[in-house]
């Protein structure tokens, strides 16, 4: 995360009160209701969810019960220099043990408003048992926020399942641990925002 510090403070001659800043992260849903935290950084453009119980395991209870979901609403404040801002990348570890015949997926999906979306799909085939890391880099003009003087939260969440041949049978574990999310801001100005000009 320091690494993205340094990129800002090298690349872009503004202060940093001036940049686009996360203010807060809503944490939601079935995989992290009351058991996680987000801590941001002090710059503030990036920022660390800590999930203490989410977790998917094996075998299977019911073909309807296969996975579970993080949701984060995170609060961005807007650039007073008028720069626009953009997720650069995020970063989930975890740790697996499945079985043969057992299949974990991550599905993620990061998006500024409704139109601007990036989903990513992170597969883990049996046998394998050890930590994970994945690192989704976005494409920063897709996930491109227009600098608006009121923004919406970047809405991003994190699905874990397992399937497989073996899922209703065999003992199988997959955990999500954390998620490192980082913001750059781009060099131009916003000129016009969800069709009204700033």
């Amino acid at each position: 995360m320091k690494s993205f510090a340094l990129l800002l403070a090298s690349v872009f001659a503004v202060p940093a009160t001036d940049l686009p800043a996360i203010t807060s992260i809503d944490v939601y849903g079935n995989a992290c209701a009351g058991t996680a935290s987000a801590a941001i950084s002090a710059d503030p453009q990036t920022a660390t969810i800590i999930y203490s119980a989410f977790q998917v395991s094996s075998p299977l209870q019911s073909s309807t019960v296969r996975g579970l979901q993080c949701f984060h609403n995170i609060n961005v404040k807007p650039s007073s220099a008028g720069l626009t801002n953009s997720i650069a990348q995020f970063t989930y570890r975890g740790f697996a043990n499945i079985p043969a015949g057992v299949t974990a997926t991550l599905t993620t999906f990061h998006s500024f408003g409704s139109i601007l979306n990036s989903t990513e799909i992170i597969k883990i085939k049996g046998p394998f048992e050890d930590d994970y890391t994945f690192t989704v880099p976005v494409d920063r003009y897709n996930l491109l926020n227009l600098g608006c003087s009121r923004l919406p939260p970047a809405l991003t969440f994190v699905k874990v399942s397992l399937s497989g041949k073996n899922a209703f049978k065999s003992d199988g574990l997959v955990t999500v641990d954390s998620t490192d999310l980082a913001f750059v801001p781009n060099p131009k100005p916003a000129q016009v925002c969800f069709g009204k000009s700033y």
